[in-house]
This record gives structure tokens, C-alpha cells and sequence, in this order.
């Protein structure tokens, strides 16, 4: 699996749990990057180049230690773990 799809699904993970605003979920990350890629398997230098890019693609802003993800929606098709049988409002 590639770091980007772990990245994500971490991400995904912490999303969940989110605090839900107008501009998506909004999560405080704690950890730093290098903890981050200590628990996908990834160098901190790649987990920083695959924030970027998420922010290059809209699946992600970031501001510190504060993560916003626009949609998870967009965030679980880019991971790979859709669940087809639920409506994109989030209800089955």
C-alpha cells in the first residue's frame, strides 16, 4: 500500500472524530510529522511531501497542527474505502 492511501486512511481515522464546521472537519493533530510516518511506515520528509500534495489536490488544509478535510467523502475515494451503500450525506 502506498504512503499516500496510509496517509489518508490516518488521516480518514482522525477525521471521524473531527469537529464538523462549514469548511469541513477540523482536527487538532497532536502528533508531529515524524510520529505520523512512524505509524504508516513513512520518513517524515514523506509524510511532509504528501501533505503538500493533499493540499495540492484539495483533500486537505493545513495550518500548524490544525488539519481541515473539506469532504472526507473525497478523502475516502482517494483511500480507497468507499462504502457504496452510503448516501454522500453520510446516512445509509
Amino acid at each position: 500500500m502506498s504512503t499516500s492511501i496510509k496517509l489518508a486512511r490516518f488521516l480518514l481515522h482522525l477525521g471521524v472524530c473531527g469537529q464538523k464546521t462549514e469548511r469541513g472537519a477540523r482536527i487538532h493533530c497532536s502528533f508531529t510529522q515524524e510520529e505520523i510516518g512512524l505509524f504508516i511506515g513513512a520518513c517524515q520528509e514523506t509524510v511532509t511531501m504528501t501533505l503538500s500534495d493533499f493540499e495540492s489536490l484539495g483533500l486537505l488544509q493545513q495550518d500548524g497542527s490544525t488539519f481541515v478535510i473539506p469532504s472526507l467523502r473525497a478523502l475516502e475515494i482517494y483511500a480507497g474505502q468507499v462504502d457504496y451503500g452510503r448516501r454522500p450525506d453520510g446516512n445509509v
